[in-house]
């Protein structure tokens, strides 16, 4: 999603490709700008950034005339339904996802199965949330923003995980809105097909 905030702000970047199934993420280069070894980073004017929210935040911040997040000079209140929105899919759903696509990363025991079904309960109810959310609003602050891409991700990491998103119908017709309304979606679809070729994936 950084990647679609970046082409729809505008603003000028170079990607850098990290393979997190290599490991790339843990090698002393990357956790020098990462230091915990998370994905995404971003090197501004030399200074590291780390977090989907803040590099979401910076970007929006640095392109104020466009519709990554709410202008600064907006009513507060919808200012901070943005923010509720990126901590929802970091905070909530991002953890969720994990355990569904990687619980082994939860656990220093073998046992996985129950994490899953635990992720599989909580991302059932945030995602009831969120489906009637977007159904009742149409986006998740009523116009578009990086919120509702953040939020596709992490529907679509759920459903390639085995996650069954049958009962959320708004949620299933985010992709496919996003790709029609959404030039920028566009892009960063282009792009990361581009980049899995790259990586070999």
């Amino acid at each position: 999603m950084v990647v679609c905030a970046l082409e729809e702000a505008g603003l000028r970047y170079d990607l850098k490709l990290i393979n997190i199934l290599a490991g790339e993420q843990l090698k002393d280069d990357y956790k020098a700008v990462s230091p915990l070894g998370k994905v995404p980073a971003a090197v501004i004017d030399g200074k590291p950034l780390t977090e989907n929210s803040a590099i979401l935040t910076f970007v929006a911040r640095s392109a104020p005339e466009s519709a990554v997040l709410p202008n600064v000079g907006l009513d507060p209140w919808v200012q901070a339904e943005a923010q509720s929105g990126l901590s929802f899919c970091g905070g909530t759903l991002h953890p969720q996802i994990r355990g569904l696509m990687a619980p082994q990363r939860l656990t220093t025991g073998d046992q996985f199965s129950p994490i899953r079904e635990k992720s599989t309960q909580l991302a059932h109810q945030s995602f009831t949330f969120a489906d009637r959310r977007i159904a009742d609003r149409g986006w998740w602050i009523g116009s578009w923003s990086i919120v509702d891409v953040y939020l596709n991700w992490a529907f679509s990491a759920a459903l390639r995980a085995g996650f069954d998103g049958a009962s959320f119908p708004a949620l299933l017709g985010l992709s496919q809105r996003l790709t029609a309304e959404k030039a920028s979606f566009r892009r960063m679809m282009e792009i990361d097909a581009r980049a899995l070729v790259e990586l070999g994936l």
